[in-house]
């Protein structure tokens, strides 16, 4: 909650010490994005969705169903962090911090 009383949800996507990021295609399928982007997060919760069309929801998980049902009714911040560097005592220095703002989710279907 923010602080003008606003409920926000945040998709936070963290990469730790020498992982990569990963990439997938776009909804369109012409082009891979990277992990941590806004393109990335829309394009997995577009399969989601497809997914549960294809399926039948009867037919996900129950977490799946939860998570599917969640992002519908959310609007949600994106946002990434990764690169994180460390001083010589193992205290954090610095860290890539993106922010992508609130989105809608994906249209159904």
């Amino acid at each position: 909650m923010d602080e003008t009383g606003t409920t926000k949800y945040v998709v936070i996507e963290a990469k730790g010490g020498n992982s990569g990021l990963g990439k997938r295609l776009t909804i369109g399928k012409t082009q891979y994005v990277q992990q941590g982007t806004q393109e990335y997060h829309t394009s997995l919760v577009t399969d989601m969705i497809a997914k549960e069309g294809r399926l039948g929801s009867a037919n996900l998980s129950q977490d799946m169903r939860d998570a599917l049902d969640w992002i519908k009714r959310n609007n949600v911040e994106f946002r990434s962090f990764s690169d994180a560097r460390y001083d010589a005592h193992e205290n954090l220095a610095t860290i890539n911090d993106s922010y992508f703002g609130i989105k809608t989710p994906p249209p159904r279907g």
